[in-house]
This record gives C-alpha cells, sequence and structure tokens, in this order.
C-alpha cells in the first residue's frame, strides 16, 4: 500500500498463555481497542473446532480444543482473564486418533464430548469438568459402544435434564444419543437413527430447553447438490421428522450448518454456494426455524459474501440476539491477512445488525472460529499463526452484546464502463501486492517474490525478493519497499540493497526526503530511518501497539496518519504521536491518501470509507461492501480504490462510484502519475491470479450551467445537481478521454411584490388592467436564459367615512382639519391612508369637566394619611393631582394638622422582694389612664405578698387633650425573701414611692431596736447615712433632688437583721 506508520513504543509479553501489555514510551491509551488477547501460544497444533467448543457456566467460559490426539481445556472469564494458563489437561496419551471436543453446561459440570478410537472402532468419549476446573472423568468415559467404525465430529446440548449427543457416520447417516448429568446413556449403546439417508453430513444440534433440533447439510438429491435439512427430537428421545425435512435447497450446495436457539426460534446457519452470487467465493446465508418445525425464512436470509477459507460458521444466542462468526480468505497480497475472522449479530426477526464485526484481521491465518455467549459478552476463540506462520496458537477476543461501529453507509450503484488494458505477469500465488509509476512507461509493481518493472512495453523480473507490501519512492532513482519478514531493499538507481528488521513484517512506507522515513509494522510497530549514508541504521519509534499497522501516509514531515485494525488512526503532529478519538467506525482501515491536508481519505474493510475534511472525519457512502486494500488519487475528485473480487469503485468530487473492471480477482494495488503540464495520467490496478489494469487518459475540463428544473446528459445520465461529473471516451489503443465536466445550477429567481390599489382603480399587469385583489405572475429572463417569475400581490382598498366621538378636557384642545378646537361640537376632516386611498371622518368633539376637592385632617403624630401614592405625616398643605373617570385632572387640597402624643413614663424594670410593696404613677397628669391591670387612676399598687413570685408586666396607656394616646410598659419581677434580705421579723417596712423623681418615704412599724438606713448608688458608693435609737415606729423622707436618676438601693439594718431594696430614681 504506500507506507505505514510507527508508534510510542508499546510492548505486548507473552508469558505462558498470559497477555501485558506494557506502556514504554508516549501517551497514547489503547484499553478501549479490545485487542485479541492469546488463550495458548508457541504449541505445535491447537484446534479449536467444537460444535459448540465454548460453554458458560454463569460465571466463566469453558473453552475446548484438540492437540494431536489429546484433549484441552481453559476457563476464562468474561473479562479476558486466563484462568487456567497451562491448560486443563481433559484426555491425554489416550487416544489413537481423534475429532474435534464439544462441549455443554449441565447447570453443575460442564461435559466434553470428542470421537477417539482407543480399540478397533471409533467411539464417542466424554469428561466432566467442575466449575472449578477440576477433571471429574480424567481421559473421558466411553459413552457409546458399537457406534460404527469410524465416526465424525460430535455436536451436543443440554436440555435442563439431559444430554443431547450427536455424530456422523461413517456410512453418512446421523445418529444421537442421550447422556444423563452422570454419563448414563440413555439409549441404544450405539444411538438411534436421525437421518439413514446415507447422505447426511456433519450436524449441529440446539435445545429449546425442552427439545432438541438437528440440523445438517444432505446430498441424498444430487443433481442439486448438498441442501439443508433439520429435525426434531423430544426430551424423551423420539425422532419427530424421520429423515428431516427440507431448510433450504437452492441450486449447487449448501454445507457445514450451526445452529442456537434465539429465545423464540432456532437459527441455522450455513456456507452456500448458489451460483447467482457472481462471486469466486461463497456466501452465508441463515434460515429461522420455529419450534413446530416451520421453516419461517423461505427464501433464506442472505448474510455475507465475504466467506473463504476454512467456511463453516459458527453461532451462539444471548436470547435477545444471535451472532455469526465465520472465516474470510483474502490473497495473501492483503499485507499478508490471509484468512480473518468476521462476525455479524441478527435481531430476532431476523434483522442483520451490522455489516460485519472485524473480530480478528490480523496477519497470515486465523481460522476455524468458534463462539460461546455469557454475562452479556460474545468469547470467540480460533486458531492462529499471526507469529509469521509455521507456529499455531490459540487467540480469543471478547465482544460486548450492543455494538456499533461495523456498518459504513452502502448504496448500491450501476457500474460505470471504462477503457482498461489488461497487462499480465506471472506474480505466483500471492499476487501484486504494492506498485509505484513515474509515468506511463516507467513503473514497478512489487509482488510475490518479486519486483517487476515497467520500461514501456513489458513487464519484466528485475529482482527475485521475499514479498514487499509497501512502497515509497523519492524519485525514479530511489525507491524504498519493504514487507515479508521485516526484510526491505532500496534502489539507488542502479542496484537494489537489501536489509532487514528482525522479527517483524513491514506494512508500509512513506517518506518526504532521503533522511526522513517512515515504515509501519504488523505487531503496532513503526521505525524512522534518517541515515542516507547507511540504511541498516533505524530508529524505533513505537513497538508492539496490540493491533496491526496497515498503512502510513503524510502531507510534510509533522503531519503523518498511521491507519490499521478496528478503525485505529494514529496522528504525528511534528513533536508527538497521538490516537484520534473521533473515528466513526472500528472496521480494520487498510490505505490512506489524501490530496491536500484537509481532503485526506481512508479505506478499509466492508466498504468503509473515511473522509477528514480538516476537521472532521466522517464516512462516505460507499458503494460496495467488499474490503478495500488500497486508494490513490490524480487529484481531489478524481480517486480510485480497489478491493476484493474485482471490485474499483471512483470519486469524482462528488460520490463513489463502482466500475467494471472485467475481473473477479482480488485487487490489491491502485498507484499511478499525473502530468499537470500536460494534464494527462496514467494508472495500474494490480491484484491477484496475475491481474493488471491499466488505464490511459487526456483531461479535457469543461464548465457548464444549465436553470434550475432543467437536466443534462453527462456522467453517463441525466443530471439536475451541481458537481464534477466524469464522461469517459475511446481514443486509440489504451488511450482515453477524460471529460470532466463541472455543472452549476442557475437558480430561476421569484421576485415577490406587493402593490396597493383604491377602489374603482387598477393597475396594468402582464397585458390586462386587474381591478380585483389577487396575485398575479409576470415571467422575465435572466442574463443566463433562466425564468424569473414576478408575483404580485394586488391588494384592493376601499374609500372609508368614519364617524367617531371625541373627548377633550375642559381648557384643552384638538386638531382637527389643521385647527386646534376647544368648544363641543361637530366636525369634519378627511385624510389620505398608508395605501393612499381617501378616508373620511365625522367627529363629535364632547368636553370633559375638571374637578376641584378640599380636605381637612387633624392626625397624631406618627399617623399618617394616604392619597392614591402620596403619605403625609407632618402638619401642612398639600396638593394631589388625579383624572378622573374622563381622564381629565381632578385636584385635591389637603390641609393637615398633626397633633403630638403623650409623653408618659412609669419607670424602670425593677425586682422587689415578696413582702415588698412598690407604687406605679405617671410621670404627668393627664385626661385618661388604663393601666394593664384595669385601673384608671394615676397610681396603682404592687405587693408582692398578693402577686407571688415571677416576672410580671406592667403597661400604662394616656390620652391628652388632643385626643392622642401614647403607652410604656414595665416589667417587674418578684423574688422569694432571703434571710439577709428578709422581713426584719418583729415589724413592718414600707418604701414609696418606687420609681420616684424627688423624695422617697421610709415607713418601719413594731421594730423596738436601734436602726441604720443607708442609700447605696449603682457604683457601690454610699450617699446617704441616717441612725435610729430604739423607738417602735419610724416615718422619715430622704431628699433626693441633688442625685442623678438611676438604679439605688436603700439598705435597713438591726443588730441581727438586714433589709435591702432597690428602687429607681427618674428625673
Amino acid at each position: 500500500m504506500k507506507t505505514k506508520n510507527n508508534y510510542s513504543l508499546l510492548g505486548l509479553i507473552v508469558t505462558f498463555n498470559i497477555l501485558f501489555i506494557i506502556q514504554l514510551n508516549g501517551q497514547i491509551d489503547y484499553s478501549d481497542w479490545n485487542p485479541n488477547f492469546p488463550i495458548t501460544y508457541n504449541t505445535s497444533g491447537e484446534c479449536v473446532k467444537g460444535k459448540p467448543g465454548i460453554a458458560f457456566d454463569g460465571t466463566n467460559f469453558l473453552c475446548v480444543w484438540q492437540n494431536g490426539s489429546n484433549i484441552y481445556g481453559t476457563r476464562i472469564s468474561p473479562s479476558g482473564t486466563i484462568l487456567d494458563p497451562d491448560g486443563i489437561s481433559i484426555s491425554v496419551g489416550l487416544n489413537n486418533s481423534t475429532y474435534f471436543p464439544s462441549v455443554a453446561f449441565d447447570g453443575e459440570n460442564f461435559l466434553i464430548v470428542w470421537i477417539a478410537q482407543r480399540e478397533i472402532s471409533t467411539e464417542i468419549y466424554g469428561s466432566r469438568v467442575s466449575k472449578n476446573g477440576v477433571v471429574i472423568d480424567p481421559g473421558g468415559i466411553k459413552l457409546t459402544t458399537g457406534a460404527d467404525p469410524l465416526l465424525r465430529m460430535p455436536g451436543i446440548a443440554f436440555d435442563n435434564e439431559n444430554y443431547f449427543i450427536v455424530w456422523r457416520t461413517n456410512s453418512n447417516n446421523i445418529f444421537g444419543t442421550r447422556i444423563s448429568p452422570s454419563l448414563t446413556n440413555l439409549d441404544e449403546p450405539n444411538g438411534f437413527v436421525i437421518s439413514n439417508t446415507n447422505t447426511s453430513y456433519y450436524p449441529a444440534v440446539a435445545s429449546n430447553g425442552t427439545n432438541f433440533m438437528v440440523s445438517w447439510h444432505d446430498s441424498r438429491n444430487s443433481s442439486n447438490g448438498w441442501d439443508i435439512y433439520a429435525s426434531r427430537v423430544t426430551k424423551d428421545g423420539v425422532v419427530l421428522d424421520a429423515n428431516g425435512f427440507i431448510v433450504c435447497d437452492e441450486p449447487q450446495n449448501q454445507e457445514h450448518t450451526t445452529i442456537a436457539f434465539n429465545g423464540l426460534n432456532y437459527v441455522i446457519v450455513w456456507y452456500d454456494w448458489r451460483p447467482d452470487n457472481n462471486k469466486t467465493i461463497g456466501s452465508l446465508y441463515t434460515a429461522r426455524v420455529s419450534i413446530n418445525g416451520t421453516v419461517l425464512d423461505s427464501p433464506a436470509l442472505f448474510i455475507s459474501d465475504h466467506v473463504r477459507g476454512e467456511w463453516a460458521p459458527q453461532i451462539a444466542s444471548s436470547g435477545e440476539e444471535s451472532m455469526i462468526v465465520w472465516n474470510m480468505e483474502l490473497s495473501q497480497g492483503a499485507n499478508a491477512r490471509l484468512w480473518d475472522i468476521y462476525g455479524t449479530r441478527l435481531s430476532k426477526d431476523g434483522e442483520i445488525l451490522d455489516r460485519g464485526i472485524n473480530i480478528s484481521t490480523s496477519f497470515w491465518h486465523q481460522a476455524q472460529p468458534i463462539i460461546g455467549y455469557g454475562d452479556s459478552t460474545y468469547l470467540i476463540t480460533w486458531n492462529d499463526m499471526r507469529n509469521y506462520g509455521g507456529v499455531n496458537g490459540m487467540y480469543g477476543q471478547l465482544i460486548g452484546k450492543d455494538q456499533t461501529g461495523f456498518s459504513p453507509p452502502y448504496k448500491d450503484r450501476a457500474l460505470l464502463s471504462e477503457n482498461w488494458i489488461k497487462e499480465t505477469y506471472n506474480f505466483g500465488y500471492s499476487g501484486a501486492c504494492d506498485g509505484i509509476a513515474f509515468s506511463d512507461s516507467d513503473a514497478y509493481i512489487f509482488a510475490d517474490h518479486a519486483i517487476v518493472h515497467y520500461a514501456g512495453n513489458n513487464w519484466e523480473l528485475e529482482k527475485s525478493v521475499e514479498t514487499p507490501y509497501g512502497s515509497w519512492a523519492y524519485d525514479s532513482d530511489f525507491i524504498f519497499a519493504g514487507g515479508w519478514a521485516g526484510i526491505y531493499y532500496i534502489y539507488n538507481g542502479n542496484n537494489w540493497l537489501v536489509h532487514d528488521i528482525p522479527n517483524s513484517f513491514i506494512s508500509g512506507v512513506y517518506g518526504f526526503d532521503k533522511k526522513n522515513i517512515w515504515a509501519t509494522t504488523h505487531k503496532g510497530g513503526l521505525y524512522k530511518f534518517i541515515d542516507e549514508n547507511n540504511y541498516s541504521n533505524y530508529e524505533m519509534v513505537l513497538s508492539n501497539v496490540p493491533l496491526d499497522f496497515e498503512d502510513i501516509w503524510g502531507i510534510d514531515s509533522n503531519n503523518i496518519y498511521i491507519v490499521g485494525e478496528k478503525g485505529i488512526i494514529i496522528h504525528y503532529d511534528g513533536t508527538e504521536w497521538s490516537r484520534l478519538n473521533d473515528i466513526p467506525i472500528k472496521q480494520t482501515l487498510n490505505s490512506i491518501w489524501g490530496s491536500t491536508e484537509d481532503n485526506i481519505f481512508v479505506v478499509g474493510d466492508w466498504g468503509t470509507i473515511l473522509h477528514f475534511n480538516g476537521s472532521n472525519w466522517s464516512l462516505q457512502e460507499s458503494p460496495t461492501k467488499e474490503n478495500l486494500f488500497d486508494i490513490w488519487g490524480v487529484n481531489g475528485t478524481n480517486i480510485y480504490a480497489v478491493g476484493n473480487n474485482g471490485t474499483i469503485i471512483h470519486y469524482n468530487g462528488n460520490i463513489w462510484e463502482s466500475i467494471d473492471g472485467k475481473t473477479n480477482q482480488d485487487l490489491l494495488t491502485v498507484f499511478g502519475y499525473y502530468n499537470q503540464s500536460e494534464n494527462k495520467y496514467a494508472i495500474w490496478i494490480a491484484g491477484a491470479g496475475d491481474t493488471i489494469l491499466k488505464y490511459n487518459a487526456i483531461l479535457s475540463n469543461i464548465d457548464t450551467a444549465i436553470c434550475q428544473g432543467d437536466s443534462i446528459f453527462i456522467g453517463g445520465n441525466y443530471q439536475k445537481n451541481s458537481g464534477k461529473y466524469y464522461d469517459f471516451q475511446y481514443s486509440s489503443p489504451g488511450e482515453n478521454i477524460v471529460i470532466i465536466t463541472t455543472l452549476s445550477i442557475m437558480p430561476d429567481y421569484l421576485i415577490e411584490q406587493e402593490i396597493n390599489i383604491c377602489s374603482n382603480d387598477s393597475i396594468f399587469i402582464r397585458g390586462e388592467y386587474r381591478h380585483v385583489s389577487g396575485i398575479y405572475y409576470d415571467t422575465l429572463n435572466t442574463n443566463f436564459g433562466c425564468d424569473s417569475i414576478i408575483a404580485y400581490n394586488v391588494q384592493m382598498y376601499d374609500t372609508i367615512a368614519i364617524m367617531k366621538k371625541l373627548y377633550v378636557c375642559e381648557g384643552d384642545s384638538i386638531l382637527i382639519n389643521n385647527n386646534y378646537i376647544k368648544e363641543p361640537g361637530i366636525y369634519y376632516d378627511t385624510i389620505v391612508s398608508e395605501f393612499e386611498c381617501d378616508t373620511a371622518f365625522t367627529i363629535e368633539l364632547i368636553m370633559n369637566l375638571k374637578n376641584d376637592t378640599t380636605i381637612i385632617e387633624t392626625i397624631c403624630q406618627g399617623d399618617s394619611i394616604v392619597i392614591s401614592s402620596s403619605i403625609f405625616k407632618e402638619t401642612g398643605n398639600y396638593s394631589v393631582t388625579l383624572s378622573n373617570q374622563s381622564g381629565c385632572d381632578s385636584i385635591i387640597n389637603i390641609d393637615l394638622n398633626v397633633n403630638p402624643i403623650p409623653y408618659v413614663k412609669i419607670g424602670y424594670d425593677t425586682i422587689i422582694c415578696k413582702n415588698d410593696t412598690i407604687v406605679l404613677s405617671s410621670n404627668s397628669d393627664f385626661i385618661n389612664y388604663l393601666w394593664s391591670t384595669n385601673e384608671i387612676t394615676k397610681n396603682i399598687e404592687i405587693i408582692g405578698s398578693k402577686i407571688g413570685v415571677g416576672v410580671f408586666e406592667y403597661w400604662l396607656e394616656v390620652m391628652n387633650e388632643n385626643n392622642c394616646i401614647n403607652s410604656d410598659t414595665i416589667i417587674i419581677t418578684i423574688n422569694e425573701t432571703t434571710k439577709i434580705n428578709g422581713i426584719i421579723s418583729s415589724g413592718y417596712i414600707k418604701c414609696y414611692p418606687n420609681p420616684t423623681n424627688d423624695f422617697l418615704n421610709i415607713e418601719i412599724m413594731g421594730v423596738n431596736k436601734k436602726i441604720k438606713i443607708e442609700i447605696i448608688a449603682e457604683n457601690g458608693r454610699i450617699i446617704l447615712t441616717k441612725n435610729y435609737k430604739e423607738v417602735v415606729n419610724i416615718k422619715d423622707k430622704f431628699d433626693l433632688k441633688e442625685f442623678n436618676a438611676g438604679w439605688y438601693v436603700i439598705k435597713i439594718q438591726t443588730d441581727s437583721e438586714i433589709k435591702m431594696n432597690k428602687f429607681l430614681l427618674i428625673k
């Protein structure tokens, strides 16, 4: 292909059977690429081919295979962990010959069955393996006796009670027997007959959980080839359809069935050679069969033409959908992919859900896939020879149940005919792999063990080599080609020099000068050559990415792309390699080419065509479903791609179209040259079967235009859309004229125009005077001769007479007929409307009067009066203008007087003892008093002994002579009497008023002791002291006018007791 790219080093190390991925250099994340993983490695002959060869126990898979005459297995988790890396030895050293094992699970153990010869004849042997991987029956137990001298591969299924095993006999009949989970044969020792026509081959079996269905291919109608048959068998071993019923009997061979139950019906898939597929290969078909034996798909449903090699398909079902896997054989020149593994999912209704899932498209052989399902995951395993042939191993791949990204857009298009010349050369088995052209008489093809040169007349062998797969040339005196075994060849104008990259396979080469050459290898290798004096020196840039690289190409040394397996594209920006995450396809990408940095194309499997416009990658509609292997273009609108089965497609700048190359051989390379000065080019296409096609062309460019809606015959059809179209004319042998017509579409113009006219008027449109509203059309011609249509929208407007009443406020005026009118009456006016039609007005003018109102209000301080949105709180005269119901001014005059509220004070919060009494009094005289106790006097007395201990609120509301009201509140706390503050035991003490503003009265009754009285300020200073001799009663008054307002304590003390109380002095 052209040249292929390198990566940041990613190592892949296999130790025993475990895969380790190590990031050696770079920042590329490969975790979601889901690479194939090895199950066994570097062995001499593992082979999986069971029907089925994989079973699931609810937690893990068990995969079984044959190595020589021995039977092995290993458990694999749904995440891909190999639980038995050394394998489980099921039957080793006991069998003279074996036929591939099959496996099923009964809810407790796995049962593996195989055919082996240990005595005279072959028999079926079986061994159970526990969920923990323990072999319960080492070596196996013989399950049949005297079944047949030579049996063929058994199939197995479980119906939730017993196993059912089927096989082909040496006489080409189908037999079966039921086996219990304890390995008891429930039927005859040699089984029972399902089909005894002596024409039945390779049975497969499935169960719906109750009964079984067996499918096989049959040649009883030998003139028609092999056909597909099936038969139902009950859980009791009763054959309901002796010798089977026909599922498909198309001409030629239908063969090698596989069967599964999809939760609703049985699904049978087979390999089909019917003659109408027009291919050198067969196809896959399927048919659903009901549990009653009704074939639901007749004719059968087509699945794929991509089937060659070890043909036998395999199927597994999730109960909601099924997945089918198979082999595809390619020509070795397709980067030595040879046999690949593909798959597709099928819905319960028979709808194909994927174009084709690329399970493994690695180097060399991948063959004989088997499949199992469990935990929303399909496990596919196969025989693999990716390590450069000769070394067998088994690889696996996990595929989620819900897959996307495997169906590139497709549109079937008719084949175009071009004048391709067939040239020949005997390339050998693989055919041509890559090519380079310098002129129409100087080109090279790199083929199977050969470099051949075209010097104007014939292709001739220039050098026998190991097969090169990628090439690049600086000029005709410097060519770099590499391929098989990592060997690369450099042509220096005289000789081909040989070098190698050990243990590799070069898949592509690209360069920018002799000191800047890149080569990609399989297993994700990338190498750079910068020493033009010694090309044995190279730099390893990437190594062992877990996917194969297929091609490399770049615009310049700072803009390089690599493409490969599973839709990978990696880009180099001159500093680092990075993975592109916006690729909308998971198919293997085989080749890349571009005309500019914003016009890049990539082709791949199943007709995949990707395009990069400088910003985004998108899928283009493809005219083929075949694998595409190479792409090359004359320019950005004249591009060719080639692929399987003679596929040639051409891009004309608008769409891709198929070209009839008159061959069905695999085409593997397309290359050419373009002489811009002479406007001509030559293209070669080469591939398998000694195929070489050449196309010489002279370009002729034509620009033309048509009117919208018209058409012109170019590009083999009547065209109505703008774009580039190609016509091919035969000039002389080997010469063609390519007429490239650039078609432009001239639009028809539609001009819309509105016209307004008055009643009794008219307008002249298209030869007539128009008097009525409506849309009228006229036609003109543009400079290009295309129609321009004018649509006149004519609206007719009447002259209008209007009667109207108008209102104005007293003193205002209104403009009528250019005069300001202030007096009521009838007036007339005429105006011209927006459509220039007269409108006559008769106006009755009505005068509305204004309103004035005066309000006198008195309020107390803190109150307010609200009029409209205005709030008034202070004494004064105010005016507010409002609108009355006629919209005229209404003026409200306000004379507002604000009276002060009374100032009232009854004291401050205080504390007294229970045996105290306190008098509360208004600070001034007022008209009315109202206490919280409902008393209406100026003073009230609070007696602690009557009220009791607690916290009490008292308030007084008063009214002054202006009827304004105010209030004051006090909190009095009454406490229990303590000894130090208690009542003097022999008498009675009273202090009042409290609060006071000048004098404090003291009354002491019934105490016949010396008494000392002190007045103490809040700061603890004693401001007054007075002593009394032994008397029974004391009445006294303390003058407090000279002291400041505040709290004070009066202390009354005898020789044995002390009483203290607080009072409030206010000013």
